[in-house]
């Protein structure tokens, strides 16, 4: 196993604004054929059409301010690829500082909405039974995008990547090729939703009836040679064997004072067991900090996502900076 522990300090970072190139965005969605979902994703990518540099409020989040449409992609280039899966309760949006950064650095980078798992469509249920339509989610995204055709065309399949935070993480995780064991898995989802028992019979019934088997199967897309995973939750899920079948480029990110998805118990159990994993912890970062900076509202009506909004910058320069190293270094 080759591992690294780095242990870095918000506080010695120097501070500075990165010169974002201009950022194009589009929408696409497709229809899951494993689980007949319709699922939406944001593509951005780099362009040579101008918008004015600047941070817009999107809902209760601070984003850069893109040009809508795909007419100023240059399609004589293929790009490097990154997919990125958002965490529990999350969308494509809320992670949107990680896409800016690397469209600036000449990456596409597209992020999926796990459908019946986002803030605005979220189903206890579904996650319940079927936790492992995550990872498939992701495939069938970049099955899509290969095939699509006008993105196809632009996307270098060799140099493709995936990055994840929280419930994303371990879904990049997953995807590199780490296995679930079925009796933890089960027990760690009991444990999370201690009360299912109580939803009416039709959703008790299916849950009752979850074949857990399928938390074992092997999510590896072999597509992917890079995973970056920020946050991982679920390490409970897992056994230390299920974790050494996993041989792809592994950076795993976390805070210190994450007291939501816990270092010891989730990023630091993955990369000890992980081949060829790097463990970067960030002095002082939370759980949200490796999210976007709140608008406004945000502060208003989510004020725990804009609690650490303080360190943000700091810890999404470590993390953007170690994250295109490895990138390069992986990406052959």
């Amino acid at each position: 196993m080759v591992s690294r522990f780095i242990l870095i300090a918000l506080g010695l970072v120097v501070f500075f604004v990165n010169a974002y190139a201009s950022i194009g965005t589009q929408e696409i969605s497709f229809l899951s054929k494993s689980s007949r979902r319709t699922l939406v994703a944001e593509i951005y990518y780099p362009t040579s059409c101008k918008t004015k540099k600047k941070k817009i409020p999107h809902g209760i989040w601070m984003r850069e301010n893109y040009y809508k449409g795909q007419s100023c992609v240059n399609n004589k280039k293929k790009y490097p690829l990154v997919l990125f899966s958002h965490g529990f309760q999350g969308d494509r949006f809320g992670n949107s500082w990680i896409a800016e950064s690397l469209v600036a650095k000449g990456y596409i980078v597209v992020m999926i909405d796990h459908t019946f798992n986002t803030s605005y469509e979220h189903s206890d249920l579904f996650i319940y039974t079927s936790m492992w339509q995550r990872p498939l989610d992701i495939s069938e995204l970049l099955t899509d995008l290969l095939q699509h055709p006008q993105w196809g065309k632009v996307i270098n399949k060799d140099k493709i990547a995936v990055v994840g935070f929280s419930l994303g993480g371990t879904t990049a995780l997953w995807l590199g090729g780490i296995k679930a064991d079925k009796d933890k898995f089960k027990q760690a989802l009991d444990e999370k939703y201690s009360r299912w028992s109580d939803w009416p019979e039709y959703a008790a019934e299916k849950a009752r009836a979850v074949d857990w088997s399928k938390a074992e199967h092997s999510y590896k897309d072999d597509r992917i040679k890079v995973v970056i995973s920020i946050a991982p939750d679920l390490g409970e899920a897992f056994a230390a064997e299920g974790l050494k079948e996993m041989s792809v480029p592994t950076l795993i990110i976390v805070g210190d004072k994450d007291k939501i998805t816990p270092k010891k118990k989730n990023a630091e159990f993955f990369s000890k067991s992980i081949n060829r994993s790097e463990l970067l912890v960030i002095e002082g970062a939370e759980h949200f900090t490796f999210m976007n900076k709140c608008s406004a509202i945000g502060f208003k009506i989510t004020p725990h996502l804009g609690a650490s909004d303080y360190k943000k910058e700091g810890a999404h320069t470590l993390v953007i900076d170690r994250c295109c190293d490895f990138l390069q270094k992986n990406l052959k």
